[in-house]
């Protein structure tokens, strides 16, 4: 590997342009988040010749108001969409990540699947690399 080629996040982010907008959610969470004492944001990620992706995103209260950044929201992204493509199915992936509420888990569930297939369109070619050749750097 050389020393051009992009290895953490941030760099792969700067090397592929990745830009982020984000407006403040001043109403309530998404549909089917409970309870969860966050920062409400849209954003969406745009990248140079790809279409954008865009989504809700919380962050917790301990990041007081602060608008986050491409690296914080594709950080999150990708962990999810790892953790779905490792997953055999639904019950596999609500033994790491659900929350003992079936009616939420399968919820959370369809909204993760539904997350990683805008990712993949977002990403492209890069998908695979994103998720398995790029170190965390957050």
């Amino acid at each position: 590997m050389t020393d051009d080629i992009p290895v953490t996040l941030t760099e792969r982010i700067r090397a592929d342009r990745i830009t982020i907008t984000s407006a403040k959610r001043h109403l309530r969470p998404p549909q089917g988040i409970r309870d969860w004492d966050a920062d409400w944001w849209d954003i969406t990620l745009s990248r140079p010749g790809t279409q954008h992706l865009r989504l809700p995103f919380g962050m917790g209260k301990g990041h007081d108001g602060r608008v986050p950044d491409a690296r914080e929201v594709l950080s999150c992204l990708t962990a999810d969409a790892a953790g779905l493509d490792n997953a055999r199915g639904y019950s596999d992936w609500a033994a790491d990540y659900g929350d003992g509420d079936k009616g939420y888990s399968s919820w959370l569930y369809k909204t993760v699947i539904s997350q990683t297939a805008k990712l993949r369109r977002f990403l492209g070619e890069q998908y695979q690399a994103y998720l398995y050749e790029t170190a965390d750097d957050s």
